[in-house]
């Protein structure tokens, strides 16, 4: 439970009245120079498993795609509200191994993304992925 002291209140009373921009504290892992919208982009699987791979736009007919390994997939980002999401597929994994995303930008509206293995998490949830997002200012963000 939280306990609602004068700092806190403060704190919450500052960041109410002037708003909070997403990503504030975090650096960008990459960019594209003036993005335009739609965006293709392709997931490139380096790693020797299967993932699944998807738009975060909640659309009910939103079905994860599978992405077998080393294979890849392209999706079409319509604006920048919508991410994508990369996770390892129910595969009876008792500690799926971690990835990392290399970025490559192609041209304003192209973007191709390599995930690849790695031996060491870069983010807290790692475990059941993560989400990597394209803003309309060319900055690319993971959660």
């Amino acid at each position: 439970m939280i306990r609602w002291n004068k700092n806190l209140c403060n704190l919450l009373l500052l960041l109410l009245t002037f708003g909070i921009q997403a990503n504030t504290w975090q650096k960008p892992v990459g960019r594209i120079n003036n993005p335009k919208f739609p965006m293709t982009v392709q997931v490139v699987n380096q790693t020797e498993f299967e993932l699944d791979c998807d738009l975060t736009d909640l659309s009910p007919d939103t079905m994860p795609r599978q992405l077998p390994a080393n294979e890849k997939l392209s999706l079409v980002l319509e604006n920048s509200e919508v991410n994508i999401s990369v996770s390892y597929t129910q595969q009876n994994l008792q500690t799926p191994p971690h990835f990392k995303f290399e970025f490559i930008p192609n041209s304003s509206n192209s973007l191709t993304v390599l995930v690849k293995p790695t031996q060491e998490p870069d983010k807290l949830g790692d475990e059941i992925g993560e989400v990597f997002d394209i803003q309309n200012t060319g900055a690319i963000f993971v959660y």
